[in-house]
């Protein structure tokens, strides 16, 4: 939505929700509903300066795009370690009954 809305022209900002709930906090506000969220965001919105976004150039969004994916098999290949060293020990276990 946000590359979206900026690329219509709208000027945006990215907000990191976790800002939004730290001054729920500051204001007490427990929320119960979706009405009373939206009203804590406007206020907020109101409240705080906000610098407008810049995205990234395409070059930079492809490079971020592709070392998540490098991290993501980097996991996946921990993963696929640790399954496959279980499975090492379990058959050790079983020929040795």
């Amino acid at each position: 939505m946000l590359y979206f809305s900026h690329e219509l022209g709208f000027e945006v900002s990215m907000v990191n929700p976790v800002s939004i709930k730290r001054y729920g906090e500051l204001k007490n506000h427990i929320s119960k509903t979706d009405a009373e969220d939206s009203r804590l965001i406007r206020e907020y919105g109101e409240q705080v300066e906000f610098r407008p976004y810049t995205p990234k150039s395409k070059t930079l969004e492809y490079l971020d795009q592709e070392l998540n994916l490098w991290h993501d098999l980097e996991q996946a290949k921990k993963s696929m370690v640790l399954s496959l060293r279980l499975f090492n020990k379990k058959q050790c276990v079983a020929r040795k009954r």
